[in-house]
């Protein structure tokens, strides 16, 4: 994905002076878009706990994304092609887990058990603050291309598996159950990055826009944006084998209004 973006903006800078035509006139522009997050993550999360004078351990295996995507932003045109921009995104979605658990036997140390079950309905949240240095291209007086990159910050929060419950199935006890799970949400931050690309047409372009009488100052846009940062996550005083991913590709589209 960063390398398509460099290969752009890299074609881009090296052609946009043969465009003759004048850049659209709108110092601000503001977005609002919709779109999903594809994100595809499997994660697995280990916790472990007391049973019969012994520890066992629980495993749960789940997979983030994608998710549905909104995104709002501003920015403003400050010299020549060179502008700031500032943008909000919020994704969320659940999955569900599959649990197993080591078992500790009610007669025989070392002995453990294997049970497994699932567990529907865990939620991801993340709340995206981007802040972005823009350079921007007019392909023609009513088509702007937009590559931007900076820093962003997260606020993420995410359901996992904290503690069990077992129910054993009788005499010799060679068998058990998972009879409960218990879900605990850990919310996390973190400073990451953000690079991306945005193309937006106004609406003097469309025929459709003009019949409607919408000024050449609504256009639509369709953008892509990547955002990334992993923090470390604690599940009852445990540091998990794997960092919470947020952020990844975002590819939205919606209304722009310039000014």
């Amino acid at each position: 994905m960063l390398r398509i973006i460099i290969v752009i903006g890299s074609l881009v800078c090296c052609t946009s002076h043969l465009s003759a035509q004048s850049a659209p006139n709108r110092r601000f522009i503001m977005s609002a878009n919709v779109g999903i997050q594809a994100q595809l993550t499997s994660r697995t999360d280990v916790v472990s706990f007391d049973l019969n004078r012994e520890v066992g351990v629980v495993r749960s295996t789940q997979t983030l994304g994608p998710y549905l995507v909104f995104d709002g932003g501003a920015s403003m045109h400050i010299w020549k092609r060179f502008g700031f921009g500032v943008a909000v995104s919020h994704a969320e979605g659940s999955a569900t887990a599959t649990v197993e658990a080591d078992v500790p036997h009610p007669l025989f140390f070392e002995f453990d058990r294997t049970a497994t079950a699932s567990r529907e309905g865990l939620r991801h949240r993340e709340v995206a603050y981007h802040i972005s240095g823009q350079f921007r291209v007019p392909l023609s007086t009513s088509t702007l291309f937009t590559l931007s990159g900076g820093p962003s910050y997260f606020d993420a929060s995410q359901d996992l598996i904290a503690e069990i419950g077992t129910s054993e199935r009788g005499f010799p006890f060679d068998e058990v159950d998972i009879a409960s799970t218990h879900v605990e949400r850990v919310a996390t931050t973190a400073w990451g990055y953000n690079v991306g690309v945005d193309l937006a047409c106004w609406g003097d372009r469309f025929r459709l826009f003009q019949r409607l009488g919408l000024p050449d100052r609504v256009g639509v846009g369709v953008a892509v944006r990547y955002s990334w940062a992993k923090p470390d996550i604690d599940l009852r005083g445990r540091k998990q084998p794997r960092a919470l991913q947020v952020g990844v590709v975002h590819a939205v589209g919606g209304v722009r209004v310039g000014f």
